[in-house]
C-alpha cells in the first residue's frame, strides 16, 4: 500500500520538479493538457488501488461500506432437464462486483471467467478436464507479482473452482431426487 503511494508521490515530484526547472515538455502544454496528465496519472493509481476512477475511491471511502470478494451466487432459475454445463455457466455470468473490486482486480477476475468458460464449451460432457487447467493457472498466477490484476486472476481461478463444486453437487442432487421419484 505505501508502495502505491511513493509511486503517486514520485510521479507528483517528478513533474513539479520538471515545472521547476522549466522543462519545455512540460511548459509548454496548455492546462488544459496539465489537466489531463494529473487526471490520467491520478486514475491510474486509483484503477491500481481496485476503484475505476478517483470519484469512485472516494466514494467508497466516504461511504464507509465493507466490500466482499465476489462470490459464487444463486442460480436464479433452475432448468428441469438442465445439463450441469448450463448451470455452470449460469453461475459464472451470475457475478456482480462491489465498488472496491472494479479496476484492475476486476479485469483480472473477468479474464479468468471468461477463459474457463470458452474452455468449457469444449468439454460440455466433462467438465472435470478443466480441474487440470485451474491448477496450472493456479500456480502460474501464485507465483507471480501480488498485484490488483494478480489477485483478480487468482480470486477468479477460485471462484471457478467453486462454480465448478457447486455444479457437481447440483447433478448430484438432480439425480439422487430423480432416483427417489422413481422408487
Amino acid at each position: 500500500m505505501a508502495n502505491r503511494r511513493e509511486n503517486l508521490d514520485e510521479f507528483f515530484d517528478n513533474l513539479f520538479a520538471q515545472l521547476d526547472n522549466d522543462d519545455d515538455n512540460v511548459v509548454n502544454i496548455t492546462i488544459s493538457d496539465f489537466g489531463k496528465v494529473i487526471k490520467n496519472e491520478v486514475d491510474n493509481s486509483a484503477k491500481r488501488n481496485g476503484y475505476d476512477t478517483l470519484e469512485d475511491m472516494i466514494a467508497h471511502k466516504v461511504s464507509g461500506r465493507t466490500y466482499v470478494r465476489p462470490d459464487v451466487g444463486e442460480k436464479n432459475r433452475v432448468e428441469p432437464n438442465g445439463t450441469r454445463y448450463s448451470y455452470f455457466v449460469d453461475l459464472l455470468d451470475n457475478v456482480s462486483y462491489s465498488q472496491s473490486y472494479r479496476g484492475y482486480y476486476m479485469e483480472g477476475h473477468r479474464r479468468m471467467i471468461d477463459m474457463f468458460k470458452e474452455k468449457a464449451k469444449f468439454c460440455q460432457e466433462n467438465l472435470s478436464l478443466l480441474e487440470d487447467d485451474l491448477r496450472n493457472e493456479r500456480r502460474r498466477y501464485s507465483n507471480s507479482k501480488k498485484d490488483a490484476y494478480a489477485k483478480g486472476c487468482l480470486d477468479g481461478i477460485e471462484f471457478v473452482e467453486k462454480s465448478l463444486k457447486k455444479s457437481k453437487l447440483y447433478m448430484m442432487t438432480r439425480i439422487k431426487e430423480e432416483l427417489a421419484y422413481q422408487k
